[in-house]
């Protein structure tokens, strides 16, 4: 008894010591998780809310602000603008100018440095086009702007574009991704003269997916074109959707190919969609957009869905299908069966019984209805399953 006594106590001791271990270590985990969360999210509030470089255009302390100038043939404009370093080491920049462009979302963008200027990205000028901004400091970088002599009225539309020379990295276990950030700060420069707001718009046309249009900005301002597309079907006389187009801007010269694409796609019906839109232009002068014509684009088409068509064919198949089915089984049953004369004293559920059909088949196959009565001597057709 003693010895067990003393393995009981022994092992009681052992639990007690494994189970501080355990709760030591538990608590330990615990607080290297709580910590590495704060961690974390004090890391990520630091980095979201630090900006690493602010830039500034001259006269003003806007970082959001461009440059809107009204320029004649021939004439030249100096002005400068300021980098801020807000962190601890030196950043180096290389400061271009670029024209802007259509990308492939219709939306007005600015050029990247290896493609062709023609405007705004040969006129500016910088004595330097790489700079070094000192930690916690600013630099002032002068630039000048020269028209050509034989510069067309109109409004010309680009930017400065400020990129930092040192890429950053994104590592990951298998690669590291180069990643190269700009600021483009956008630049309008208006030529006086006669304004030009000639313009050519086609008419809407349907395909399978979308409605499409077509604008051509023919004059020498900014244009830009914007609406709401209402899609009815006749059939079904109710509106199927409204889709609100976003602004679009229109280059001087620039083509726009827009394709409205459908929230829901049409499934079955003759649809009328009508586009009632507006134009405006851009008045370089003033700094603001000028309502110029409403259109209305319209066009009708007859559409369905093919998936749908193959779910109602299948469906119609189906009920085909069990119709014969039916038919096939009702014909066999008849053919099972023979002529009966009723004898005195007998009724439909009497001769449903004689024969073990249910009463009620048995009336249905001899068109017999309420209130079921039957005579001596008529003949009826019984199920030959005679018990």
């Amino acid at each position: 008894m003693g010895e067990k006594r003393n393995l009981l106590s022994q092992l009681y001791i052992e639990y007690k010591t494994k189970m501080k271990i355990r709760t030591k270590l538990t608590i330990l985990v615990i607080t290297l998780i709580l910590s590495g969360i704060f961690v974390s999210v004090t890391v990520a509030k630091r980095s979201i809310s630090t900006k690493t470089s602010e830039i500034f255009l001259a006269g003003t302390m806007e970082e959001e602000s461009n440059f809107n100038l009204i320029l004649t043939p021939g004439s030249s404009y100096q002005d400068s603008l300021t980098i801020i370093n807000n962190t601890d080491n030196s950043i180096s920049y290389k400061i271009y100018p670029v024209d802007s462009e259509r990308n492939n979302q219709n939306n007005i963008v600015f050029k990247m440095p290896y493609e062709d200027n023609i405007n705004l990205g040969v006129w500016i000028n910088f004595d330097k086009n790489t700079v070094e901004v000192p930690a916690h400091g600013n630099l002032n970088i002068p630039f000048s702007i020269n028209i050509p002599s034989n510069t067309f009225p109109g409004t010309y539309y680009g930017g400065i574009s400020i990129e930092k020379i040192t890429p950053d990295y994104i590592s990951t276990a298998s690669q590291s991704v180069i990643v190269k950030i700009r600021n483009v700060k956008q630049l309008i420069i208006n030529v006086p003269g006669e304004v030009s707001t000639d313009f050519e718009i086609t008419n809407l046309t349907y395909s399978t997916d979308a409605l499409h249009y077509s604008f051509k900005n023919k004059g020498n301002v900014i244009m830009t074109i914007a609406g709401e597309v209402q899609l009815s079907n006749s059939i079904l006389n109710s509106k199927a959707e409204n889709i609100k187009l976003l602004p679009l801007k229109v280059l001087p010269g620039d083509s726009l190919e827009q394709s409205i694409p459908f929230k829901k796609h049409p499934i079955l019906g003759n649809y009328h969609a009508n586009f009632a839109g507006k134009i405006y232009y851009f008045d370089g002068v003033n700094n603001k957009d000028i309502e110029l014509k409403n259109f209305k684009l319209e066009t009708n088409f007859i559409t369905f869905n093919i998936q749908v068509l193959i779910t109602v064919i299948s469906i119609l198949l189906l009920l085909i299908i069990i119709l014969i089915c039916r038919y096939l089984l009702k014909k066999k049953y008849l053919s099972e069966c023979s002529d009966y004369i009723v004898e005195d004293n007998e009724n439909i559920r009497s001769i449903a019984t004689k024969f073990n059909m249910n009463w009620k088949k048995l009336a249905k196959i001899n068109h017999i209805g309420e209130p079921y009565s039957l005579e001596k001597g008529q003949k009826i057709i019984v199920h030959n399953a005679k018990k």
